[in-house]
């Protein structure tokens, strides 16, 4: 029986490399050439315009997480963050001169992610509101400064 198995074994580990090997050998491959591709953060999708990016960005000032009180808001922002994190990549690609404040953002991000401020869902209380709420009031702070560099 054990010999059997191997047997069994060996013949589908050879289909499956048969099956791979003529997948990579085939001649209908395409070249690309040109500029390399920007990459992005997996589930990140950069916006088609500079107006697009605008107006995400915009959309994301008016989240509750930054407009109210940061030491009462901070344990709901998870979503808020992940949505600051997702545009940054299009603010440096489409607005250059917007780059610094881009930077200052990602820098408040891992300082309020870093602090414990975001929790995954069902994992109990997020950091503690001496920290935390401080740490989303600079977030807020940037972020205004953000949609100001990157214009309207």
């Amino acid at each position: 029986m054990h010999q059997g198995l191997q047997k069994v074994m060996f013949g589908l580990t050879s289909i499956a490399v048969a099956l791979v090997v003529t997948g990579c050998g085939g001649t209908n491959a395409v070249e690309v050439s040109g500029p390399p591709t920007p990459t992005f953060p997996p589930g990140v999708v950069p916006s088609a315009t500079l107006d697009d990016t605008r107006t995400k960005l915009s959309s994301i000032a008016q989240d509750e997480c930054a407009r109210d009180d940061p030491a009462t808001i901070y344990p709901t922002c998870a979503r808020f963050v992940g949505e600051v994190q997702a545009v940054l990549p299009a603010i440096r690609e489409q607005a250059p001169r917007a780059t610094q404040a881009a930077d200052t953002v990602q820098t408040g991000l891992q300082r309020f992610v870093g602090g414990g401020c975001v929790n995954a869902a069902n994992s109990g209380p997020a950091g503690e509101p001496q920290t935390c709420g401080p740490a989303l009031g600079t977030l807020q702070q940037d972020l205004r400064s953000l949609v100001t560099a990157v214009g309207r």
